[in-house]
């Protein structure tokens, strides 16, 4: 599976944050009122910080397709460090799932309601560009691949390493974001997982329908099958306790019953 790395080059400026800011008032018309619906790019991440920099939200409903990595990092910084819930009602795909679902401090999927990963900085296509141009790099330092690519070369070094602190502060294993592709790839566009998988990698404090992210819980989700194409597959754990795939064409078959 392809991401574009042009999704990852983007830099979100950092945003000083103030330690001794208020809690917002905890009722539910406040809840409803912070949100988070849109792509995530540096300047929407920028805005809604800096909006609730006095008065810091119990929680924060999101639904994002995702968009920039590095605002995303922001975003789910600024979160873990305020130690806000998150509660997704639709869709958190790509970075959303990557970065700002994982910091929340408790964390909610409504029904219906999807974290939806599809790879990482961390990626085989991208290890393999870093290895390819550093090789280059070692034995023709002339080479107008390098002038070409330097760019990119030089902004994913700088996301990973940002990545890598990320996760190491939230507690939470990134090979998850990479789970659909590696050690087997299963030509998916995208993956979730049950919340036993999820807290094997760290992903804990969750509250879900009890049947989230298992073949049942997509029979109402027909969308997915638009969605994704018939390659959208979701991961469990197994009977002898190992992580199981649910592939993607029982879910395509079960969608395919409900038409």
């Amino acid at each position: 599976m392809k991401i574009q790395l042009a999704f990852y080059l983007c830099v979100a400026p950092v945003i000083a944050i103030a330690d001794d800011a208020g809690r917002c008032p905890d009722t539910q018309s406040d809840l409803q009122k912070v949100e988070f619906n849109q792509k995530v790019t540096a300047g929407a991440v920028n805005a809604f910080i800096d909006k609730y920099t006095e008065c810091i939200p119990a929680w924060i409903t999101v639904t994002s397709s995702g968009g920039d990595a590095e605002a995303a990092m922001l975003l789910g910084d600024w979160i873990f460090k305020n130690r806000i819930n998150i509660r997704v009602r639709s869709l958190c795909v790509s970075s959303c799932a990557n970065y700002i679902f994982p910091a929340g401090r408790q964390k909610e999927i409504e029904p219906r309601a999807l974290i939806i990963w599809h790879g990482s900085a961390l990626q085989k296509n991208f290890r393999e560009f870093i290895s390819k141009y550093e090789a280059i790099q070692a034995t023709d330092n002339s080479s107008p691949y390098l002038a070409e690519n330097s760019l990119n070369y030089n902004s994913l070094l700088r996301i990973i390493k940002k990545q890598n602190e990320f996760f190491a502060k939230i507690g939470v294993d990134e090979s998850i974001l990479r789970l659909g592709q590696e050690p087997f790839d299963f030509d998916t566009s995208g993956w979730s997982a049950t919340l036993q998988v999820m807290k094997k990698y760290g992903i804990n404090n969750i509250s879900a329908p009890t049947n989230y992210g298992e073949l049942s819980y997509f029979h109402a989700l027909l969308g997915l099958k638009y969605l994704f194409k018939g390659k959208f597959m979701s991961f469990t754990i197994g009977s002898t306790g190992e992580i199981a795939p649910i592939p993607k064409e029982e879910i395509n078959s079960l969608l395919e019953s409900r038409r």
